[in-house]
């Protein structure tokens, strides 16, 4: 017992303290890409000394009277409507000089969105974003607040000003530098200057040290929406939380709720005589990419196993890293894994897997994961990618251990984010009897049809090197089952069992059962190991034939079946066509669980092409279990014998009572035949009544030979009662479609006689398509 008391107090100890997060200068931190994110192409700034290249910025080089400013783009403005984060990293001393020697700093600031922001003010003590030295001179940058990593103390008359009076170190502090109410005029015995009011002054950090300091900013917005109330913080190398006045930010950053976004940088400034090589990176861009990060750990069950647990020595367990891209403007791309186990955990080969793919073991050096690049997918939804969550995994067995402060850490280090993750802390304790069940797994269903044996395997651990008791047993509702129940040697120290449990199995009912292993040495010590496990039945699909095996499109076609299944009353018949991939055809509810059920289903066949298809289906059953497929006879859809084009109207030339007949100008007519057994058909015209002409109250009509076709020499006339057959096709011919012979001299005549009255003719034609028989 005083042991475990002795290991929760150190872990609350772990809980409560978080450790300082600073990087020697030989190690540039982890950073994302700055590709479009901020600038240095700034109207106003002159001979700017700042560059950004390969996602690290420089703000000055190391010259001295060097001015650096860079800026977020308008494409990359913080939106206090929404909660961002912002992770930094400082470096003022890159060119390790002596301590003193180096001026004057830099400062991260933001700057209400307007039409026309200021990039810089001036360099020395003013890091670029206040106002004059001198009394009542002009303030700094407009609207804005910034964090000063001040390397030099203006605490004196002349150019340097007193904006430090009463800070008697280097310093880290907030500003307001277009705030005149934070500047203060200084009475000097024959000169005036001027002071500025510094909050959350912290003077502990040493800035002339060749390191990285972690500058974290969080900007919280409340649950109601007031972004306004909102809470801006941030810490220094993970230490003291600063919490910026709100009141001040609203007046200055927010000008009193009206502008909700805002210009972000860096600025700084070396002087005429000290100077400093001054860097920035990023390991988190505010509003880039919104991610959550979860790792968790996951015993054989698939049971969360909370912070802080001890664990079984011998026992199996997962670990699973599952980001997830919740916004931002970018896709998360290039994402690279870095996970370190402790050492009570062994990886189990073939068991690291990226979502569904398994990933080389090759991809482990030790207790070090480390993914190649490609292995995690592109997570976002920008530019029509459409995957935000993917999952790492692996197995690992605990060490038969006794063990403290065991701690799995692991990053996502992208191109453009970095995600550090909850570590999870767990300890362990050494097991004399361990009993582990290797076979089947848990959460597995098992089909009891066509089964002729069923193995359990198991194996067992003993140190005692005695005798143990093992016990395999199935447990259902209040039934239990004795599968296996024998005392074996353990002087091997371990060993595998296995069992043919088909018997035993056969006797439950369909649905959720336990099966259990409990090994019991001499000393009286037991170990147990469980699994949940299901019974069910595989649906048995028969296919009735069909009625006919000629469909035309538009047709339904009646699909009946007969359905067996024992354990489910729900489930979807799925059909492909010709080998293609499979469909649902129809689902099926509050069904009755025996054998034989008569059902229906159909196939629609309006969207289908004429032709020949051969349909297989299956069916799956609520609980996902899919019977063998079947084919059903093969089927036609028939195309159809039909009309291609017709005319409209005929035109000719003026005809003249008692001319030459004259031949009219007819559109092409056209028959299609889709049909998938072309028969013998034939197309006819004829008059619905004689061409007529009402004139002065007077009907008149022409005579039977005024319209007719002729072909190869041969008229023919077309009448009401005497149709004309301008295609006769028989079923041995060739093509598809088949036209009216208007070439030369065949086609469609006029001829009026010398009876006829002049005036204009009108009939209605009749077009006729048989087919035969």
């Amino acid at each position: 017992m005083k042991r475990k008391r002795i290991i929760a107090v150190f872990l609350a100890f772990l809980i409560l303290c978080v450790p300082s997060v600073i990087v020697k200068a030989s190690e540039v931190p982890p950073h994302v890409s700055l590709d479009e994110i901020f600038t240095v192409e700034l109207a106003g700034v002159t001979d700017n000394n700042a560059s950004a290249v390969d996602g690290v910025v420089t703000v000055t080089d190391g010259t001295k009277s060097r001015v650096g400013s860079v800026w977020s783009t308008e494409k990359n403005l913080l939106d206090f409507t929404t909660d961002f984060t912002m992770v930094a990293y400082v470096n003022q001393n890159l060119s390790g000089l002596a301590a003193g020697s180096h001026a004057d700093g830099m400062a991260f600031v933001i700057q209400s969105y307007n039409s026309a922001p200021t990039w810089f003010t001036s360099n020395g003590g003013a890091l670029g974003i206040l106002g004059e030295t001198k009394a009542d001179g002009k303030v700094g940058i407009p609207n804005s607040m910034a964090i000063e990593f001040d390397l030099y103390i203006n605490n004196s008359t002349g150019e340097s000003g007193m904006f430090d009076r009463g800070i008697n170190a280097p310093h880290i502090a907030t500003v307001f530098p277009g705030d005149a109410l934070t500047y203060e005029n200084v009475q000097l015995l024959f000169e005036k200057s001027r002071k500025l009011t510094h909050f959350n002054t912290n003077t502990s950090i040493d800035l002339h040290k060749n390191q990285w300091n972690r500058l974290e900013l969080n900007w919280r917005v409340p649950e109601n929406g007031a972004w306004t109330e909102g809470a801006l913080t941030y810490t220094v190398n993970n230490g003291n939380l600063v919490t910026i006045d709100k009141g001040r930010l609203n007046s200055n950053v927010f000008q009193n709720g009206t502008v909700s976004t805002a210009y972000w940088g860096f600025t700084g400034a070396t002087g005429p005589s000290s100077t400093a090589k001054q860097q920035v990176v990023f390991e988190q861009v505010p509003g880039l990419v919104e991610a959550e990060v979860p790792l968790n750990l996951y015993d054989n069950k698939h049971q969360l196993i909370s912070d802080g647990a001890i664990l079984k020595g011998g026992q199996e367990v997962t670990v699973e890293v599952a980001p997830e891209w919740l916004a931002g403007k970018q896709n998360w791309e290039d994402v690279v894994a870095n996970l370190t186990l402790p050492d009570a955990l062994s990886v189990l080969p073939n068991t690291t897997m990226m979502d569904e793919t398994q990933i080389a073991d090759s991809s482990w050096q030790g207790a070090n994961l480390t993914t190649e690049k490609g292995i995690f997918p592109k997570l976002g939804l920008i530019s029509n990618n459409d995957k935000q969550t993917a999952k790492l995994s692996f197995k690992a067995t605990v060490k038969n251990q006794d063990s403290t402060n065991q701690v799995i850490t692991s990053r996502l280090t992208g191109r453009n984010a970095i995600y550090d993750t909850q570590s999870i802390t767990f300890s362990t304790e050494k097991q004399t009897v361990l009993a582990t069940i290797n076979q089947p797994t848990n959460n597995q269903k098992i089909l009891d049809d066509s089964l002729t044996e069923l193995l359990v395997e198991v194996g067992w651990k003993d140190l005692s090197l005695g005798t143990i008791e093992q016990v395999i047993t199935l447990t259902q509702a209040d039934q239990t089952i004795p599968i296996l129940s024998e005392p074996i040697s353990s002087a091997a120290g371990e060993g595998l069992v296995s069992k043919n449990w088909l018997t035993e199995f056969n006797q439950l009912a369909y649905g959720e059962f336990a099966l259990t292993y409990q090994v019991t040495n001499g000393l009286q010590e037991s170990a147990t190991d469980s699994v949940t496990l299901f019974k069910q039945n595989r649906p048995q699909l028969t296919l009735h034939e069909l009625e006919q095996t000629n469909y035309h499109p538009g047709d339904k076609i009646p699909i009946q079946f007969s359905l067996t299944d024992k354990d489910s009353t729900s489930g979807s018949l799925w059909m492909s066509l010709n080998d293609n991939k499979m469909t649902k055809l129809a689902e099926f509810n509050e069904l009755e669980a025996k054998v034989g059920t008569e059902l229906e289903a159909s196939i629609d066949t309006t969207d289908f092409e004429h032709g020949k298809y051969q349909a297989s289906f299956y069916f799956e059953d609520g609980d996902q279990n899919k019977s063998e497929e079947v084919t059903l006879a093969e089927f036609v859809v028939e195309g159809e014998l039909q009309f291609n084009q017709l005319p409209t109207e005929f035109s000719t030339a003026n005809i003249t009572i008692g001319g030459a007949p004259v031949k009219a100008t007819v559109g092409e007519i056209s028959i299609i035949d889709d049909r998938m057994n072309h028969g013998d058909w034939s197309l006819s015209l004829s008059l619905a009544q004689p061409f007529t002409m009402k004139k002065d109250e007077q009907i008149y009509q022409t005579s039977d030979n005024f319209f007719y076709y002729q072909q190869d020499g041969q008229s023919s006339t077309i009448g009401v009662e005497s149709p004309v057959t301008l295609i006769t096709h028989q079923q041995a011919s060739t093509g598809r479609e088949v036209s009216v012979n208007q070439e030369g001299q065949n086609g469609f005549y006029f001829h009026a006689d010398s009876s006829l009255v002049s005036g204009s003719y009108q009939a209605t034609l009749i077009w006729t398509l048989t087919a035969a028989p």
